[in-house]
């Protein structure tokens, strides 16, 4: 991952760490990159562990991978669906069709975005 997305790889986030309180100590680190990005979003199925009360103090928000992408289809709906065209076409082993692609998505917890999506079946 390093190779392809070299600038995914944060440094220097480590002095955070001491001072965060989280309800599990191991996820610190997590928090303490986010503030160092200056990122907004937490995007995680494990909201229990990353309080929006604590959060909110470093102006950084947990949300569930759904809503992050709900988010995004209300700002750039058009190129969520060439995303998820291209995904979906991407897809080879097996290949999908618009029903299965959209029945992973959904077992995967995208419930809002699979409504979204249904309503354009044809340009995914």
């Amino acid at each position: 991952m390093d190779f392809y997305f070299p600038q995914s790889l944060v440094q220097g986030y480590e002095a955070f760490i001491p001072a965060l309180q989280l309800p599990d100590p191991n996820d610190r680190h997590v928090l303490a990159v986010a503030i160092h990005v200056k990122t907004e979003y937490i995007v995680t199925l494990n909201l229990d562990d990353f309080p929006n009360t604590i959060l909110k103090q470093y102006g950084v928000e947990a949300v569930s991978p759904d809503e992050f992408v709900v988010r995004l289809i209300q700002k750039l709906p058009f190129a969520i669906l060439r995303v998820a065209k291209k995904h979906r076409l991407f897809l080879s082993r097996p290949s999908k069709t618009v029903e299965e692609y959209l029945a992973t998505l959904e077992k995967h917890g995208l419930s809002k975005t699979v409504m979204f999506l249904r309503e354009h079946e044809d340009d995914i």
